[in-house]
């Protein structure tokens, strides 16, 4: 009976530092699971080469449309932040310079200038009185 024991303690004990005859190939197979066939990854790297080059011709067609003495001030960045830029910049009306008009908004700016030439001493007098 001491046998029994014994034997039991060994079949109920897992095994921890012995090597599964099994984890060569589990590992193995992970590893090719994990793996992408060649062609694949050179059609995947050929799709995000195409799209960066289509973002920089966007990025490029917006920096256009920015009058000249702003294009400085647009930063190097990546083509799509530079896209999500302009367009904030253009939201926010970096791009549009004030108009002069909008200060001075009293004085008419078509009005035409009277020929004094033409004009009696008494004309050039009333119009010299109208605001």
């Amino acid at each position: 009976m001491a046998d029994t024991p014994n034997d039991q303690n060994t079949q109920d004990q897992p095994a921890g530092n012995a090597p599964d005859k099994g984890d060569g190939k589990d590992r193995a197979d992970q590893n090719q699971e994990k793996t992408v066939p060649y062609a694949r990854f050179q059609q995947v790297n050929e799709a995000k080469k195409q799209a960066e080059t289509e973002l920089q011709a966007v990025a490029d067609g917006l920096k256009e449309e920015v009058p000249e003495e702003f294009r400085d001030l647009i930063p190097d960045m990546p083509p799509g932040q530079q896209i999500k830029w302009i367009r904030q910049a253009q939201a926010k009306g970096i791009f549009n310079p004030p108009k002069a008009d909008a200060l001075d908004s009293k004085r008419p700016g078509d009005k035409k200038v009277a020929d004094l030439n033409a004009m009696t001493p008494h004309q050039m007098r009333v119009s010299g009185y109208k605001t």
